[in-house]
């Protein structure tokens, strides 16, 4: 009876031991999980970042595009002789001669304008189209003032000429 017992005892203490063992790794197994559950939070927080920062990223790509197509609308200060230039081929494509009665400038801030006072010249259809080319180019640019008027007796097939002042906005380069 004495050897049932002891292979009882024993069975028991080999019981005792691999539960022991059992709940040790089961709270390890536990700690390691919790750890895991951890990190997987922080990957998903630096996931979210990254994917906020991409979208900064392109919202600012997409703002300084924006920023350089609408800052071409404007000319820079050292640009008004060239624009003026310009103005004068729109006006001979069109079949017009341009002449600049005056150019005076405007300060504000960091966007100031000039004053374009021109004299177009030629047939009716030519200044207009001249007068309406320059309105709608692709610039900051306003029709302040228009006068036109016959030059001659020949009103139908005659020449033309219009007094127009522009504003044109400038910025500082």
């Amino acid at each position: 009876m004495n050897r049932i017992y002891s292979h009882i005892a024993i069975a028991l203490i080999l019981l005792g031991v691999t539960a022991g063992g059992y709940g040790f790794w089961y709270l390890k197994v536990g700690e390691v999980g919790g750890r895991i559950a951890e990190i997987d939070a922080q990957l998903a927080a630096k996931n979210e970042e990254l994917k906020q920062i991409q979208e900064a990223r392109t919202a600012l790509t997409a703002l300084a595009e924006k920023e350089a197509r609408i800052r071409g609308y404007f000319i820079e200060e050292g640009e008004v002789v060239p624009f003026i230039e310009e103005v004068g081929r729109i006006g001979e494509s069109l079949g017009a001669a341009v002449e600049v009665l005056g150019v005076s400038e405007e300060k504000g801030g960091e966007h100031g304008s000039v004053e374009l006072s021109l004299r177009i010249s030629g047939s009716f259809a030519a200044v207009m189209r001249t007068v309406g080319a320059l309105e709608y180019a692709p610039y900051d640019i306003t029709l302040t003032r228009l006068a036109v008027d016959a030059v001659g007796q020949d009103v139908t097939g005659g020449s033309w000429a219009a007094q127009a002042a522009y504003t044109v906005g400038t910025r500082t380069p």
